[in-house]
């Protein structure tokens, strides 16, 4: 009786580890969903302004990191993506002028902006 005791102790133990590892990765992966979704739709933003002057076609990874520098978006690795899955990389990289972006703004309200002004 006492190995049973032993195994079945065993077998809690590996469930305990099992079920706090997938609730560690959950907690992780939740909190990036989060962060990412708050980026694409300006959640809980500070209000910042910035103007952008473009002199000479750019590229969309260029583009999302003058952003982020300038505090309009957090993640410009998921705004390059957000861009090329609609699209409009073409388009925001042949972008050339000045443009007032502002960080209440999502990522197609920040990708609209540059297509009215290229129009």
């Amino acid at each position: 009786m006492l190995g049973k005791n032993k195994s079945q102790n065993k077998l809690y133990r590996f469930a305990f580890a099992v079920v706090s590892v997938i609730i560690l990765v959950s907690l992780l992966l939740s909190a990036l969903v989060i962060s990412v979704v708050n980026d694409m739709f300006a959640f809980m933003k500070k209000n910042v302004s910035l103007k952008i002057h473009i002199s000479s076609p750019t590229s969309v990874k260029s583009i999302s990191h003058e952003l982020q520098k300038g505090g309009i978006i957090n993640n410009p690795s998921v705004f390059t993506m957000y861009v090329k899955a609609k699209g409009e990389r073409e388009a925001l990289e042949s972008f050339q002028g000045e443009i007032i972006l502002r960080s209440d703004m999502g990522y197609r309200a920040i990708v609209n902006e540059f297509l009215k002004k290229i129009k």
